[in-house]
């Protein structure tokens, strides 16, 4: 388009820094299937007497998207009709009700065809819209906000009904029986044996056990798998 309109000096402003680095000649291409785009476009910018590519990133371009895309739905009065293939040229619902199906999404975000429905300046509705988009990253950080203050009740919650065990040395201890172990014997069976004795108490919880006959365990044991056992 705008060779055809005799332009000599041209900006581009693209969202993809590599995009523009390849075109440029500055990074090289290696993926096969965008080669001949970015050979097509190094032979367009020949026809310019000046061109100059500018990176904008993409955050910082949502509004003007939103803009233009809002732009693109708004037809002249001439044209702005739907022609529905039937024989009467409406849909049913139409018939039936009156006016055409607004969904629930429609009603929370006003669409385009509602705003004409309810006979709204094209300006009056840009601007709610834009507001509305405006609003989309305040109703993300009350997203947010809300997601790590609930995070911190759970947190609270779960610390209310957590009890501190501790053990020491010379403790009566007895342990789980867990379904892998060769203990297990059954779901009738006991789900704990001992007492074991208390040899050391290792950092982060584990626990060194021995028989009642002095015989120490070579492996430690987790704290959580055993139990105070009171004589």
């Amino acid at each position: 388009m705008a060779i055809d309109m005799n332009v000599h000096e041209l900006l581009v402003i693209g969202d993809s820094d590599l995009l523009i680095h390849q075109v440029q000649g500055e990074w090289a291409v290696k993926n096969p299937k965008i080669t001949p785009y970015v050979q097509y476009i190094q032979k367009l910018c020949k026809r310019f007497r000046r061109i100059e590519f500018r990176h904008t990133p993409r955050i910082q371009n949502e509004l003007a998207d939103a803009l233009a895309t809002i732009a693109s739905m708004i037809k002249h009065p001439d044209t702005n009709s739907e022609q529905y293939r039937t024989s009467i040229g409406a849909t049913p619902y139409l018939l039936v009700y009156g006016t055409e199906a607004v969904i629930p999404a429609e009603v929370e975000m006003p669409s385009l065809r509602i705003i004409q429905e309810a006979e709204l300046d094209n300006a009056d509705w840009i601007c709610k819209r834009i507001d509305q988009l405006t609003l989309i990253d305040e109703k993300r950080m009350v997203a947010v906000c809300h997601g790590q203050l609930y995070r911190q009740r759970m947190i609270r919650a779960f610390h209310k009904k957590v009890r501190a065990r501790t053990f020491e040395v010379g403790q009566l201890v007895l342990k789980r029986i867990f379904p892998h172990q060769d203990e297990y014997k059954g779901k009738f069976s006991p789900n704990w044996q001992g007492p074991y004795l208390v040899r050391k108490v290792l950092p982060g919880g584990a626990l060194i056990l021995s028989e009642m006959d002095g015989i120490e365990w070579p492996k430690p044991i987790n704290s959580d798998a055993v139990k105070r056992y009171y004589v």
